[in-house]
């Protein structure tokens, strides 16, 4: 599982430990990407490392994978990455 967020990498890491949710292996946060999350970009990225994080040497791919969002900015770019969306 991936993160892409608006949120500090901080703010991510310290809401995650505090709901004792699973390991993101990818948290990704704004200041990694240029223009905030809502960009497809985003996305991309954060299947990138999430592949690294695994141990794959391919991205996974877009189509194959949810973005869940609560933004409509957030659910355009998600669906411009080639993303399903639950929102």
């Amino acid at each position: 599982m991936a993160i892409a967020s608006g949120a500090l990498r901080v703010e991510i890491e310290a809401i995650l430990a505090a709901e004792a949710l699973i390991r993101i292996s990818a948290p990704l946060s704004v200041p990694m990407i240029r223009g905030g999350q809502a960009v497809a970009a985003s996305y991309l990225l954060a299947l990138e490392r999430l592949a690294a994080a695994v141990g794959r040497s391919v991205a996974f791919d877009p189509g194959c994978c949810v973005a869940i969002e609560d933004s409509r900015w957030g659910i355009e770019a998600a669906k411009a990455a080639g993303m399903r969306v639950s929102a």
